[in-house]
């Protein structure tokens, strides 16, 4: 016996290579024509191409209102006398390393009653914080 000579005891069966003709007929399994039965298809989803169609909002310049907000009840400011941007970031209730464009507003805090005199400048102020500071005795400045 040689080396030649050697079988192996099951035969092995070559896998079915499908598109490229052979017992599938003509179509080889793909069906007759169109996008589908090409090499490489590529079908777009619908979902995908309406995505496409919608403008796209690229880079933090398009963000018009971007504010850094904050809220402060009375009974937090009613030490300060005078309650500005520049007094509430020495006082630490805005810290330092937050720029750019703020938006601090002052309102009422439940079941507390203004006693001492504030005044509020460069801030915004709800209807009723307003009422209670002129109340007891502040002013308002609204220019912002």
């Amino acid at each position: 016996m040689q080396i030649h000579n050697l079988q192996k005891s099951e035969k092995i069966k070559p896998s079915a290579r499908v598109g490229r003709g052979g017992k599938r007929g003509t179509y080889s399994g793909k069906g007759i024509k169109g996008q589908r039965s090409r090499a490489g298809r590529k079908i777009k989803s619908a979902l995908h191409e309406l995505f496409l169609k919608f403008p796209k909002r690229r880079g933090i310049t398009n963000n018009v209102n971007h504010f850094n907000k904050f809220a402060f009840g009375l009974s937090q400011i009613a030490d300060l006398k005078d309650v500005n941007l520049k007094t509430l970031r020495e006082a630490g209730f805005i810290p330092k390393s937050v720029k750019g464009n703020l938006k601090i507003k002052i309102i009422v805090s439940d079941g507390f009653n203004l006693d001492t005199p504030i005044n509020v400048s460069g801030c915004f102020v709800s209807k009723k914080a307003e009422e209670q500071i002129i109340k007891a005795g502040g002013k308002v400045n609204k220019n912002k």
